[in-house]
């Protein structure tokens, strides 16, 4: 099964983030369901590894945070991206929310790829065969967008399967895991 974990885009933040899809007037927006940001790519695993995955998902202790969008983006090559996603700004709490997931997929042995973590949330899928055609057009959609104030509150986190079906992915939830809210501490007396 091919799976990943992710923080769901919550219905205040997929509002704007819809809009902003359609302003860009680019094929293929991702659609509302879908939007997350991806803590760590799976991709294949058994039934028992990902019971292990779950079984170490539910042990992370974190806490809720809000996340902010800093910019749109182009993620591809320069000549032919392959995405326009919302970039989300530095935080340290999703940083080592993100550690942590990988460390419990690592330990039930999945072989997970190294890379740089560039939290963001695909808005646009642009079709291969027209990533070199769209390129200038993306180029100046992501340039003229101004995203002031957007924020992702991340009350939770999920574990997903992902089926590629003929119009795309679909994501289903496998399992939900809370982001504790972050209680101040009692007045000093």
């Amino acid at each position: 099964m091919r799976a990943f974990v992710g923080i769901p885009v919550t219905e205040a933040a997929a509002g704007p983030m819809l809009r902003l899809q359609d302003a860009l007037r680019l094929p293929r927006p991702v659609p509302e369901e879908n939007l997350h940001l991806t803590l760590a790519f799976l991709d294949e695993c058994d039934l028992p590894t990902l019971e292990q995955v779950n079984e170490g998902l539910e042990a992370i202790v974190a806490p809720a945070m809000t996340l902010r969008v800093a910019h749109l983006d182009l993620i591809g090559s320069t000549q032919a991206p392959g995405l326009i996603a919302a970039m989300i700004a530095p935080d340290p709490a999703l940083t080592a929310l993100r550690n942590r997931v990988r460390r419990v997929a690592e330990d039930a042995g999945v072989p997970l790829a190294r890379e740089r973590f560039r939290p963001h949330v695909t808005l646009i899928r642009i079709p291969r065969a027209e990533q070199v055609h769209l390129a200038a057009r993306a180029r100046a959609a992501v340039g003229a967008t101004l995203l002031h104030g957007l924020e992702l509150s991340a009350d939770r986190f999920a574990l997903y399967r992902s089926t590629i079906g003929t119009h795309g992915s679909v994501y289903d939830v496998l399992a939900e895991y809370p982001l504790r809210p972050v209680v101040p501490p009692p007045p000093a007396v």
